[in-house]
């Protein structure tokens, strides 16, 4: 079933709570959930979204310990402004397979499974359903990571890129990097690679508003709240192999032979309140890349969850990227 675009406006604060309960009641009409099992077998949870007389397709990337149901309001301004829209859960995170037990945990046995994960979905699911031409992938902290390395390794397939807040390198509660790595060696030599990382935070159902990494109060509630009825949303904290593998990605994306095989036009977008990846690291990256580096004053880590007109203004950059 195809959805037909309409005119619509960033969803205001006030209005937030039923106008999101409406939007979700109806793309429940045009969504085509599954599973599609990926290089290694794992099962990759999708959820998508197809339109009426579509000018292309964007494929939303997410962020560590996100889930492709927390983009619902993106999925509703990209499929307005006419896009065919692909979500997926990441390995160990929502409805897709784990690697280790229980809900809690995010594992990856190296950064890469990830980047393959992404490429089987565009090749399987991506476009065998929305075509080749005018792919776009809108990407998200964790999810900008793995596209950078998925542009290296599929230079040709994508026409677009957007990066938000990608986690180049990401901030260490003062303790150097080197040191990290140092300890993240020792713990997954004599704990195991798949054991919870000793500093990892857990998932609090009386998360406070003012710690998150959001500005708009009703959509963190919401989002908050749909975490609490649903236990694989509730992933909160990595292993000591994610750590790792966290820690040491930014040096594969700055890979100048890496970044020479990138062909799609791509921005980068930073929060200048963001306390969870550095922005000197992006900024390295957009210069390396020859590409807008813009910034969201205000914002915090997830610019795409903050108050008008932050929101609005973040929204009219994103989608003009994409028609450029």
């Amino acid at each position: 079933m195809l959805y037909t675009p309409v005119k619509t406006a960033v969803i205001g604060e006030d209005e937030f709570t039923s106008r999101i309960a409406e939007v979700e009641n109806i793309l429940s009409a045009y969504v085509d959930k599954g599973f599609t099992p990926s290089f290694d077998g794992i099962r990759l949870s999708y959820r998508n979204y197809l339109v009426k007389d579509a000018v292309g397709s964007i494929v939303i990337v997410h962020g560590f310990t996100e889930y492709c149901e927390k983009y619902t309001e993106l999925v509703w301004y990209f499929m307005n402004a006419g896009y065919n829209v692909f979500t997926y859960d990441h390995r160990g995170h929502g409805f897709s397979d784990r690697q280790v037990e229980g809900y809690e945990l995010a594992h990856v046995n190296r950064f890469e499974d990830y980047v393959s994960d992404l490429e089987h979905f565009v090749n399987n699911v991506v476009i065998p359903r929305g075509g080749k031409d005018n792919i776009n992938i809108f990407s998200h902290s964790m999810g900008g990571s793995i596209t950078a390395l998925y542009l290296m390794r599929c230079g040709n397939t994508v026409s677009r890129a957007v990066l938000s807040s990608p986690m180049v390198v990401p901030y260490t509660q003062g303790c150097p990097v080197w040191v990290l790595k140092c300890l993240l060696i020792q713990e997954g030599t004599l704990k195991g690679w798949d054991k919870r990382f000793k500093y990892a935070s857990e998932f609090n159902p009386d998360h406070p508003f003012d710690k998150s990494h959001d500005t708009s109060y009703p959509r963190f509630r919401h989002n908050l709240d749909v975490r609490i009825s649903e236990v694989r949303y509730q992933t909160s904290a990595s292993t000591n192999r994610w750590m790792y593998e966290a820690v040491t990605v930014g040096r594969k994306m700055l890979s100048k032979k890496g970044i020479k095989a990138i062909r799609a036009k791509t921005v980068i977008i930073n929060s200048t309140d963001d306390t969870v990846v550095r922005p000197k690291p992006q900024e390295a990256l957009a210069r390396r890349l020859g590409c807008e580096f813009y910034s969201i004053e205000g914002a915090k880590h997830s610019a795409f969850i903050c108050a008008s007109p932050s929101l609005e203004k973040y929204l009219e950059k994103v989608l003009a990227f994409l028609k450029s």
